[in-house]
């Protein structure tokens, strides 16, 4: 019997999958935290989970996002960035990329956001968390931005495509 791999194509072993890269994990995210000037307890913020996993403190970022703490705000938009493939964590960019829609950005971090999610596009990176990605990246696109979106988009996807239109809509009125 062959190895177990998991993870989609990316094909990762079991302990891969199910444990997360620095500086994800339950101790250094809450040092980054801490070092951050974070003030939404992520770590004592409950979440009901049957096995100890790292993800409920992943999903307590979003909150503190939500609630306003501009740590929450940098680690959701480093943890986006990261882009790295383990068990929840596609579910928890959607997370984070759904309270990002509604934070407080910095230019900096908009901008941030805009080259990861069009680097995504050009790349064909299209996890399913990219519907949210459009709708964070909508919200802070400027003029510019939207213009280099749909000239790319015009240019290198075909007319046949629903991703195609989708995309020529959300960043019309350039």
């Amino acid at each position: 019997m062959g190895k177990i791999r998991l993870g989609g194509r990316f094909q990762l072993k079991f302990h891969e999958y199910h444990s997360a890269p620095p500086p994800w994990g339950r101790e250094d995210l809450l040092r980054l935290h801490e070092e951050l000037g974070g003030t939404f307890p992520i770590a004592t913020t409950p979440r009901r989970t049957d096995v100890p996993r790292i993800d409920p403190l992943w999903y307590n970022l979003a909150d503190g996002i939500r609630a306003g703490d501009a740590a929450c705000v940098e680690l959701g938009v480093r943890f986006i960035e990261a882009q790295f493939v383990v068990s929840y964590s596609g579910y928890a960019r959607a997370r984070l990329a759904r309270a990002l829609r509604h934070a407080f950005l910095t230019p900096t971090q908009k901008r941030r956001l805009s080259n990861h999610f069009y680097n995504l596009l050009i790349g064909q990176e299209r996890f399913d968390e990219f519907t949210e990605y459009i709708r964070v990246w909508r919200a802070i696109a400027d003029d510019a931005e939207r213009t280099r979106v749909r000239t790319f988009v015009e240019q290198n996807l075909p007319e046949s495509s629903a991703f195609r239109t989708r995309l020529l809509r959300v960043f019309e009125g350039v």
